[in-house]
């Protein structure tokens, strides 16, 4: 097993890099679809690409045997400065032990209190189930904005690390208290405020915090209870004695002199401040004092979209005011491109303000020493896009900053030297969230179909440029003084008639649909329709079903009461081990736990065991499926508008009999 003083954990340095890669080369992890090794040019520009803050190595005897990191960027985005990631968890399978996880996770929790960071994310899969019971130990569970991405893997939050910081025991309660004993027994989520039980010592606390604080607003001992709270527009600090052994309360609020909360006086106005609320205090006892800090920050309201009244290519435009990214909608109001504003860890109260010109569009990204402009100059089919960096932080130079676009469908094609190739994740491109490969990264011009829209574009951009991270294509380059950044890049739009029909249902006929297979039908109502991040906490209404056997149909009911954009049916089928859907031109196969695949209102799979193939259609709408052991999991997403049939169509076909004569 091995003892804690066999092993020592330590950060990265430049020469371990070898080592690591050949750690997770080993191991097999981090692998790419044709197999190819990991090598040490695609650590750096993992590194630098993620902005990893923070990389931990394992050691035993002065052998590297486990690794975890903090980083800022992931495919949805960058985090703020006060906040990170956590992944590259691996634990070699030579040393995959109780001790060794139990110190990895012990001493980094240690090492993350002490540094900026009070929000930790993670992303683990639903089929990780050692991973995901390790992840509530340093109590990370699902919020409301927690979803699934098509690798099925959970978004998770841990607020552990701005509840370990608010609060320190000095003389014989650091005794009574002892942080090593310290667990999370319940956390609750409601909108933007985390409530958690926990112990200490055998002992329950309580805190509640704001999810975009540092510390918790309200902290609940069995002695006492510390907290700011809001009543009737005015904001309070109360402490509440609960035994005589407590003294008093000495506390600073923001910048203001020291006030002190007795039993007879045990609350206090805040006046004059706005904006945040901080309070540093010490609560005295008979035997010592605990400093203990609160944060109270109200979180805004996520902003709408703001819809501008320019077009391009009869495309409409929407800005999002919260991270500053381009939208491009189709006549339906759905997003079917983002063009994202630069990807970095910005400071947390940064502002994006847009402004709208003749045939120009200004988004500006303004906060503390920051000031960065980018310029949208519109034609009508081309979007020329150039930064103008008015202020940057010295401590940002040598970031790398990432930019590009991003499909919010599957049904498009990607141009792969003469040949245009669909989109198929975990076939086509050849990449992963995890890492990223340094060779495929070019300065060449990059072509899309987007099927549904009869849409070609072409992206232009000097800077290096990949197919990878789901972004079509991310781009990347280094901040470094203002004199010396320019940053352009272009996007062209025409129009490209292509084929897009199952060419091989004219060799099939239809035959009775055996619906024994059909299993754990479902209906609900939706707010999106997006196969990229699939939210798991929205709340759903149960709708009414119907399943029509002789037609072949599944009519989905409604909800009068529910005001909802999508209607969702979801089903399994239970199939053998191999299972193909078709995908543009050709079939592909299935992976077992492999990514969810969208299709555009028709899905045809078959069977390959079985010989007999299904057919799935909505009218308007798209179908996800994945295949899990032996059955597939199938959910229809249908606009909720009263010209669209609120049906699902099952037919189950084989192959025509050949004519001998």
């Amino acid at each position: 097993m091995g003892s804690d003083s066999d092993y020592r954990i330590r950060e990265l340095k430049e020469e371990d890099v070898p080592k690591v890669v050949d750690l997770f080369n080993r191991n097999k992890v981090y692998q790419f679809k044709n197999g190819e090794l990991l090598t040490a040019e695609d650590f750096h520009l993992t590194k630098s690409i993620k902005e990893i803050t923070h990389f931990y190595i394992l050691e035993k005897n002065n052998k590297i045997v486990g690794t975890t990191a903090f980083f800022k960027f992931i495919t949805f985005g960058a985090l703020p400065e006060p906040e990170t990631y956590s992944g590259f968890l691996l634990i070699d399978s030579e040393y995959r032990t109780g001790t060794a996880i139990s110190l990895l996770h012990k001493e980094v929790l240690l090492e993350i209190i002490n540094s900026g960071f009070h929000t930790h994310y993670t992303e683990i899969s639903k089929y990780n189930r050692a991973s995901l019971n390790l992840s509530k130990r340093n109590g990370f569970s699902k919020f409301e904005d927690s979803y699934e991405d098509i690798y099925h893997c959970y978004l998770l939050r841990s607020s552990l690390p701005k509840v370990l910081k608010a609060f320190k025991f000095t003389g014989d309660l650091s005794n009574k208290y002892d942080i090593n004993t310290f667990r999370i027994i319940e956390e609750k989520s409601n909108k933007n405020i985390t409530t958690f039980l926990t112990e200490i010592s055998k002992e329950k606390m309580n805190y509640r915090c704001f999810s975009k604080a540092k510390y918790p607003f309200d902290i609940k001992l069995e002695l006492f209870r510390l907290y700011i709270f809001k009543e009737n527009d005015k904001y309070y600090l109360q402490c509440d004695f609960y035994s005589e052994n407590m003294y008093f309360v000495k506390a600073k609020i923001n910048n203001l002199k020291y006030t002190k909360l007795t039993r007879k006086r045990n609350k206090k106005e805040i006046k004059n401040i706005t904006g945040d609320i901080f309070v540093q205090s010490e609560v005295f006892a008979d035997i010592g004092k605990i400093k203990i800090q609160l944060h109270y920050k109200e979180q805004n309201d996520l902003k709408k979209p703001i819809k501008l009244n320019k077009k391009v290519f009869s495309y409409k435009l929407m800005v999002n005011p919260d991270n500053g990214s381009l939208y491009i909608t189709n006549n339906s109001g759905e997003v079917i491109l983002e063009d994202t504003f630069l990807q970095f860890s910005l400071p947390q109260d940064v502002i994006f303000l847009v402004d709208e010109y003749k045939n120009r569009i200004n988004i500006n990204c303004i906060g503390e020493n920051i000031n960065i402009q980018k310029i949208v100059e519109l034609s009508p089919n081309n979007i020329n896009n150039k930064y103008q960096f008015i202020e940057i932080p010295k401590r940002d130079y040598g970031k790398f900053v990432k930019f590009g676009l991003r499909f919010w469908k599957q049904d498009y094609l990607i141009l792969e030297g003469n040949h245009y190739v669909p989109y198929v994740p975990g076939y086509f491109p050849n990449e992963q969230d995890d890492f990223l490969r340094a060779e495929e990264f070019k300065k060449k011009k990059f072509c899309y179909i987007i099927n549904s829209e009869q849409l070609k574009l072409t992206y232009n951009c000097s800077s290096n440029s990949s197919n990878q991270m789901q972004y079509r294509p991310l781009s990347y380059m280094e901040l470094t003084s203002i004199e010396d950044m320019q940053l352009n890049y272009s996007i062209h739009l025409e129009r490209l008639s292509i084929h897009d029909d199952i060419l091989c249902l004219n060799e099939l006929e239809i035959i009775e649909v055996n619906w024994k297979n059909f299993r754990e039908f479902s209906a609900h109502t939706a707010m999106q329709m997006n196969s990229v991040k699939h939210h798991i906490t929205q709340v759903r209404s149960p709708l009414f079903y119907q399943i029509n056997k002789t037609k072949g149909e599944i009519y989905i009911g409604d909800n009068k009461a529910t005001q909802y954009r999508y209607k969702e049916l979801e089903f399994s089928w239970a199939c053998s081990g191999r299972v193909q859907a078709w995908k543009y031109d050709n079939f592909y196969m299935y992976e077992n736990k492999g990514p969810v695949w969208e299709m555009m209102n028709n899905l045809l799979v078959y069977d390959v065991s079985k010989h007999v193939y299904f057919l799935i259609s909505v009218e308007e709408g798209s179908i996800y499926s994945f295949k899990e052991n032996n059955r597939m999991v199938i959910r229809c997403v249908i606009p909720n508008k009263s010209n669209i049939k609120d049906c699902v169509k099952i037919k189950q076909l084989v192959k025509k009999e050949k004519n001998d004569e």
